[in-house]
């Protein structure tokens, strides 16, 4: 789940009734995909072995076979066509200690620069949980509360 890759939000246009354009912009760090190139070698080792062969009638690659995953080159070239994300996107608008330039709002939710506006959401996980983020959301948007009240 550590994800080097970094995407990008930005205003598809001034009309506050457009969607953002969001795009992940995955696998553009190369760590990313020498890990993920890995872990493609490893399942292709694993359904190879005559144990695995011998309870499967048959393997389902998508936009290829396994057989054409056989070097380093093929799973870079496969990897694109079906790498997708799963929704849980975080850290748009990161939080973060004064000092963090990266960091969109400081530690109590506020947004740098800009007076009464806070962002309470997965936008300020500085980087993705270990887990599904509807319950570290709910965490944060508990703890703010708390914090107001206080």
């Amino acid at each position: 789940m550590r994800v080097f890759s970094a995407g990008e939000v930005r205003l598809r246009s001034d009309d506050p009734f457009e969607d953002p354009i969001v795009d992940f912009c995955l696998l553009t760090d190369w760590r990313d995909l020498v890990r993920l190139r890995g872990a493609v070698h490893r399942m292709v080792d694993i359904i190879q072995r005559p144990s695995v062969r011998a309870m499967a009638e048959h393997v389902i690659v998508p936009n290829g076979t396994v057989e054409q995953l056989d070097s380093d080159e093929a799973i870079e070239e496969w990897l694109p066509s079906i790498v997708g994300d799963y929704v849980h996107a975080v850290g748009t608008c990161r939080m973060g200690r004064p000092d963090d330039l990266s960091a969109v709002v400081d530690l109590g939710c506020a947004v740098r620069g800009y007076q009464a506006l806070q962002v309470v959401d997965a936008s300020v996980m500085p980087d993705l949980p270990k887990c599904n983020t509807h319950l570290t959301t709910v965490a944060i948007a508990e703890r703010y509360v708390q914090r107001r009240r206080a």
